[in-house]
Parts: structure tokens; C-alpha cells; sequence
């Protein structure tokens, strides 16, 4: 009797093998997870952008690389061996991150592991120069925030059966639940799923390389490119955008409010958007505005013949993990900035 107690205590010490399928974190348990890192993360990013501001506002584009930096660092250390292959998120999630033998893995492949997931993220969205844009620069970061990211998500989503990203499946890592194991093998990942993904690449790259250069040739955006590079060259802005764009409203003739009414007919407007992301604190926001608006009517002639001109200036920082932006903005009819801007 005595022998069968103690036999019943030994297997009730020793870990239960269990079945990979319940051993895999499920879709929601990574999503919640991810969640909370990120708002810890901005909290870590709200404290520092608050301390150091003016200094992340003149960094510009830049300043994503240290948000980049202060993530990388956090899941990088906390994934691995370090935090036990826990961030916050995770442990309070209850799941890890492991490798096939369901061990935890080296500071520097977890390190390579949140690189493939965070490059991504973090070049999505960044200030570029004119310089930069529509130039390689921009098709190398168009193609890994596009295709990088997108296979990403694809195989979050629909890689029910191993629930590896792209980032898991380079590395060769799986985000487990932490119930006791002893051991256990993982089940493979369908390999059609680098199929589905390679064909949606190939439209994609095949879209920006050979419909998108043509795309550029087509009115206005040659002019909008080159009033965004004398913009910055004005030396004022980290970089801006130019949009045109129209609207139309109706009018009413009330004495005949008859939707088939020939007298309510359609106004069209055409407007022209500017936005300036500056590199100083500006004294007083207005000048910039004008400045900014000076240059568009000297250096965009066409603009005479559209109906609003609009330009907001905008000072702050954006570091991926937090951001924070002060914004002013004019708009007028063309008339009335001529006679503001002669004053």
C-alpha cells in the first residue's frame, strides 16, 4: 500500500507531456499580450518624448530610430533566456517564447527575432526627406513595410496550426503557453502558406515597379514633388506633403428645391494641402505659415487657377513607441493670401 502512494506521488511530480495543438498560444493570447507591451511601452515613450521633445522634434525621421532602439531592447532581453522568454505582456498572458526543444533562446536570436518584427513597424509611416522619396531608398523600405509587414500579419492571422509569424519561423521559435512540459515535438507549419505569401509579393513588387513609376509621371504630382524639395530647401522643415485635391458642394436654389431642379447645380473646388513638419520651435507659427505659403505661390504657378490654398505647420516628435504634435494652420482663397503675403 505504502509502495502505491509513493508510486502515485512520483507521477504526480513529473511534468504531463502535452499535445502541441493545446501547447501553442492562441491567435487572441498574442494579441493581448502584444497590447499591453505596447502600452507599457508608450508610457516609456510618453515620459522620455516629454523630457527630451525639442530634441526629438529636431531628430525628425530619426527619432523613430530611437523609439526602434528602446523597443528592441525591451522585447529583445525580455524574450530570451534574460526574461525567461517573457515580456510583461506574455507573463501576464501566461505564455513564452521557446525554440523547438521548448528551451528559451540566446539574448542575440531573440534580439534578430524582434529585428524581422519591429523594422517593419518602425519604417512604416517615417518622415523622408524629398530626396528620398520615390527614389530606391523609398522602394527598399516600400517593399519591407508592404511585403515584410504584410507577410507578417498574413501569417499571424492564418498560421492557425503552428501560430509561427515570419519572425518565428526564421528564427525558429514558437510562443507557447507555460503549462509544465516535459517534452514535446511541434507540429510543422503548411507550406503553402510561403506559397500564398511569395504570390502576393510578386504582385505587390510587381505593382510598385512597374505601375508605379508611371503613376509619377502623371499630373500634378511632378510639381507637387518639386514644390515639396523647394519647400525643403527653405531649410525650415524636416520634410512636407503636397496634396490637390477637389470637392463640390451643391447649390441650392430654394424657390425651386427640386432635386431634379436645374437650378440646384454642383460648385466644384479645387485646393491645394500643404503640410510642414519643422525642424525648430518656431516664435511665432504664422511667419512660418507665411513663409511656407510664399514659396508655394512663387514656385507653383499653376496654383493660380485653383480656389484654397491650406497650410499647416507642424512641430513635435514622433518615436514609434509615442509621439506628440503641435499644429497651426492658415487657409484662404488664392486672393486673399496674395494681398496677406504683399502686407
Amino acid at each position: 500500500m505504502e509502495d502505491i502512494n509513493n508510486q502515485t506521488t512520483l507521477n504526480q511530480d513529473k511534468p504531463i507531456e502535452e499535445k502541441p495543438a493545446q501547447l501553442i498560444s492562441g491567435f487572441w493570447q498574442r494579441l493581448a499580450a502584444l497590447i499591453i507591451d505596447g502600452i507599457i511601452l508608450g508610457i516609456i515613450g510618453f515620459i522620455i518624448g516629454t523630457l527630451f521633445y525639442d530634441f526629438f522634434a529636431e531628430l525628425g525621421g530619426l527619432g523613430r530610430l530611437i523609439g526602434f532602439v528602446i523597443a528592441l531592447l525591451y522585447f529583445g532581453t525580455l524574450n530570451s533566456s534574460i526574461g525567461n522568454g517573457q515580456t510583461i505582456g506574455k507573463r501576464i498572458m501566461k505564455i513564452k517564447v521557446v525554440d523547438k526543444n521548448a528551451s528559451t533562446i540566446s539574448f542575440f536570436r531573440s534580439n534578430t527575432r524582434y529585428t524581422i518584427l519591429g523594422v517593419p513597424y518602425f519604417l512604416n509611416m517615417a518622415l523622408l526627406p524629398p530626396w528620398a522619396l520615390f527614389s530606391f531608398v523609398s522602394y527598399l523600405i516600400g517593399a519591407i513595410v508592404f511585403l515584410g509587414g504584410g507577410t507578417i500579419i498574413y501569417l499571424y492571422v492564418f498560421n492557425r496550426k503552428t501560430r509561427q509569424s515570419l519572425h518565428d519561423i526564421v528564427i525558429g521559435t514558437f510562443v507557447i503557453k507555460t503549462s509544465p512540459i516535459d517534452k514535446v515535438t511541434f507540429p510543422i507549419y503548411w507550406k503553402g502558406h510561403l506559397v500564398i505569401v511569395g504570390i502576393l509579393c510578386a504582385v505587390i513588387f510587381g505593382t510598385l515597379y512597374f505601375e508605379f513609376p508611371k503613376l509619377l509621371n502623371k499630373t500634378p504630382i511632378p510639381e507637387m514633388l518639386s514644390l515639396q524639395k523647394s519647400i525643403y530647401e527653405s531649410g525650415l522643415v524636416h520634410s512636407s506633403n503636397a496634396i490637390v485635391y477637389s470637392s463640390s458642394f451643391k447649390i441650392w436654389n430654394y424657390k425651386k428645391p427640386n432635386f431634379g431642379s436645374e437650378d440646384n447645380k454642383r460648385k466644384k473646388t479645387t485646393s491645394i494641402s500643404i503640410e510642414a513638419f519643422l525642424k525648430k520651435k518656431p516664435d511665432n507659427y504664422q511667419v512660418i505659415i507665411d513663409k511656407i505659403a510664399l514659396i508655394v505661390l512663387n514656385k507653383f504657378p499653376t496654383i493660380m487657377g485653383k480656389d484654397l490654398l491650406s497650410v499647416t505647420v507642424i512641430y513635435g516628435y514622433d518615436i514609434g513607441i509615442s509621439s506628440a504634435w503641435k499644429k497651426e494652420f492658415n487657409s484662404y482663397p488664392l486672393g486673399k493670401w496674395k494681398e496677406r503675403l504683399s502686407n
